[in-house]
């Protein structure tokens, strides 16, 4: 369950200190925040952008239609991939992260994929080793690997700047006819 008192404090809390610009993105987890916000108005009024967990093309139900996240629209707030991953580190890794960033656009107009993890620093062998966009497995050695993944970032954003903008499906857009998405990023001016 969320906890729908403590946001709603906090929010009244930053307002009160004149903290306005702050968004409060909640819950970091699955799309049962969006029912939650749903019955609770003054929950939801707190709330700037919902928070979800891995909502990728993999939640697709057969034959192509994406996961409901109806009730999360319906709320009209911005919702996030808050945790996302491209599952390794390698090419593969790096073209699944460009899939998935362009995915939560066309399927869901996210705005937001936060990877899971940045840098990863665990030992060969164990279950998230080269899994993340670099690799610092020695830190105490200052050594670090940049890794596919984060050269597929850098292609998705270094020409972009802060308020571009995506184009809306079917105007620069969309799914491409034998799989796959594409997205545009604009200058609003």
């Amino acid at each position: 369950a969320s906890d729908a008192r403590f946001v709603e404090t906090l929010k009244r809390a930053l307002g009160d200190r004149g903290i306005t610009n702050t968004k409060i993105v909640v819950k970091d987890g699955d799309e049962a925040i969006c029912d939650d916000l749903a019955m609770d108005r003054e929950y939801a009024d707190a709330v700037d952008i919902i928070g979800l967990h891995y909502p990728s093309d993999f939640s697709l139900l057969p034959p192509t239609r994406p996961k409901d996240y109806f009730t999360c629209h319906k709320l009209g707030k911005k919702f996030w991939a808050s945790e996302e991953s491209s599952s390794y580190d390698d090419l593969n890794g790096a073209a699944c992260w460009a899939r998935i960033v362009n995915a939560h656009w066309v399927i869901s107009q996210m705005t937001s994929s936060i990877m899971w993890n940045l840098v990863g620093s665990y030992y060969h062998g164990t279950n998230w080793y080269a899994s993340s966009m670099m690799t610092a497995d020695q830190p105490w050695s200052g050594h670090y690997k940049v890794n596919p993944v984060i050269w597929a970032t850098a292609h998705m954003t270094q020409f972009t700047r802060i308020g571009w903008r995506y184009l809306a499906n079917d105007q620069g857009s969309g799914y491409l006819p034998h799989g796959g998405y594409y997205a545009t990023l604009v200058d609003p001016d």
